[in-house]
């Protein structure tokens, strides 16, 4: 049997639905987003003759551990279960959908797309001051004396070639064989034989591979 409307539910203006949670927050859903709230929310009754705006609110649920918050967001709902109106004000803990995906019809795949270039953005960002690391302590080892010892990760950026082309060349003899370690795991190289390497591919006889 469809619920009847309550004649002082005002307008619905933002297409949200809201509904409790077992652990107090607020399940949010409409305008192609789905997210869980922290916040308050407040039924709303139209009684122009107690506030010149039109209505008149009164608490009804209050998350647990709120703080209001600048940055909150505020809205107007329609209670799923009661069909009332509601103003509802409070942070976003968790998005389960957006407006984009909802809009690509993809179930969330430009979300999901959105969100693994943030983490490649994230991940260059940490390769490259992470080589620059590398750069500053072997320049260091090198003006105390020392032939550094350096793996393949940081070999592809310092000479600007694959891995799989690396191991290519090694294969074909036209690149310095890897070390091991004794009992170590893993291989590394000398950043000499690296740095001749360099010398000889910028040379008029430079062997390709």
């Amino acid at each position: 049997m469809p619920m009847k409307q309550n004649k002082n539910v005002l307008k619905n203006s933002s297409n949200f639905t809201i509904q409790k949670t077992a652990k107090g927050n607020v399940l949010v859903e409409g305008n192609g987003e789905k997210f869980y709230l922290r916040g308050v929310v407040q039924e709303i009754h139209s009684t122009k003759k107690l506030n010149p705006l039109g209505c008149k609110k009164s608490r009804i649920h209050k998350s647990p551990n709120y703080v209001p918050a600048s940055s909150d967001r505020k809205f107007s709902a329609v209670g799923k279960k009661t069909g009332r109106l509601y103003l509802v004000k409070g942070a976003v803990i968790k998005q389960l959908s957006s407006v984009s995906a909802h809009k690509s019809g993809n179930n969330g795949n430009t979300l999901k797309q959105s969100e693994r270039r943030s983490q490649k953005e994230t991940n260059s960002e940490a390769d490259s001051k992470s080589y620059a690391d590398q750069l500053a302590k072997i320049a260091a080892e090198k003006n105390a004396g020392g032939d550094p010892l350096v793996r393949l990760k940081f070999i592809i950026q310092y000479v600007g070639e694959s891995r799989s082309n690396i191991y290519r060349k090694i294969n074909n003899g036209f690149f310095p064989k890897q070390r091991k370690r004794n009992g170590g795991r893993g291989s590394y190289w000398l950043l000499s034989e690296i740095d001749s390497y360099k010398v000889a591919q910028d040379g008029p006889n430079a062997k390709r591979g």
